[in-house]
């Protein structure tokens, strides 16, 4: 009873002050780009970050041990790589050669650098553990990893990873890389049931102990001899005060139709909001450029349709992803 007199109430209201639940063509305008300096500040603060510039480099640099990690150069070919005394050791950061150098022995794994503007902050990241296994076509996947990151000696980040391998995929994946005033937090689970399975996948990222970014995404799947593929996506994103709710039947939709977009865009539903707020848009597909692409755009209330990457050019990277 007393849910039906407050709904009741609310709709009373609603009439009387005219309130709408979608925002007009400028409103919407103003509001994605709030959403986008938004987004603009969290990577420009992250980049500012000495530890997080070491983790980019050493994901990035070739002769990196931790790249080569990554592409498994630094193990026999065993079923599961793990460190072992041929790859452990001090490394450091030669500037001339480009390369690191090993000079002297550990019980781990550690690489010395630098980083900042004029690459005069001393990095060090140490791995205590790590194991990898072979994953589908993914060479050496990380199923356990101990290690920090520690900027003029004091420890900035630790990097806690654990993940199980079944069926040449990831089954379950629990990551925490966290600093001393944010984190970066990961689940993933897998199920099977027959033919049929599920992904379960959130994330969140905490700054100052407040939520400034996550997403719970669900999917449903379908297995076949060589991996499986997509056949739902219900996903919620967040992003300090704007939302973004999806919904993708992909069993109905032809990736080979002719009539591709027009089916993406009948069974699938992606709404941009703000929290506890006004709707902003939809986000459908369409053609851009000499009408040859396939791109995302803003679809306005008044029927105005403008390229997402005008706005927001991070979120149309994201929806690129392909796991």
């Amino acid at each position: 009873m007393l849910r039906r007199l407050t709904c009741a109430l609310f709709l009373f209201t609603s009439l009387l002050t005219g309130c709408k639940h979608e925002m007009n063509r400028d409103e919407a305008d103003r509001s994605l780009k709030v959403l986008n300096s938004n987004l603009i500040n969290l990577v420009t603060n992250a980049s500012d970050k000495p530890e997080l510039e070491a983790l980019h480099f050493l994901l990035t640099e070739p002769s990196s041990p931790i790249y080569l990690l990554r592409t498994n150069s630094l193990f026999l070919a065993d079923s599961v790589k793990k460190l072992s005394d041929r790859n452990k050791g001090k490394f450091n950061w030669d500037q001339d050669r480009k390369t690191f150098v090993r000079k002297d022995g550990s019980d781990n794994l550690e690489l010395n650098f630098s980083v900042g503007k004029q690459m005069d902050v001393n990095a060090e990241f140490v791995i205590n553990d790590y194991k990898s296994e072979d994953c589908n076509n993914h060479i050496g996947f990380p199923v356990l990893m101990d290690a920090k990151i520690l900027i003029e000696k004091l420890d900035k980040l630790t990097i806690a990873h654990h993940a199980v391998i079944k069926d040449h995929f990831p089954l379950e994946i629990k990551s925490l890389i966290k600093g001393v005033d944010y984190q970066f937090e990961l689940n993933l689970h897998r199920t099977r049931d027959g033919n049929k399975g599920s992904i379960q996948m959130d994330f969140n990222i905490l700054a100052n102990g407040y939520i400034i970014c996550s997403a719970d995404i669900k999917t449903k799947i379908e297995y076949t001899k060589d991996g499986y593929y997509f056949t739902y996506f219900d996903f919620e994103i967040e992003l300090i005060d704007h939302q973004i709710k999806g919904k993708i039947d992909y069993a109905k939709i032809d990736p080979t139709a002719g009539n591709y977009i027009d089916l993406f865009n009948e069974y699938s539903e992606i709404i941009i909001s703000e929290v506890y707020g006004k709707k902003v848009g939809n986000i459908v597909l369409g053609l851009s450029g000499d009408g040859e692409l396939l791109d995302y755009f803003i679809n306005f209330n008044n029927g105005e349709k403008i390229l997402l990457s005008n706005y927001i050019p991070l979120i149309k990277k994201v929806l690129d992803y392909k796991y």
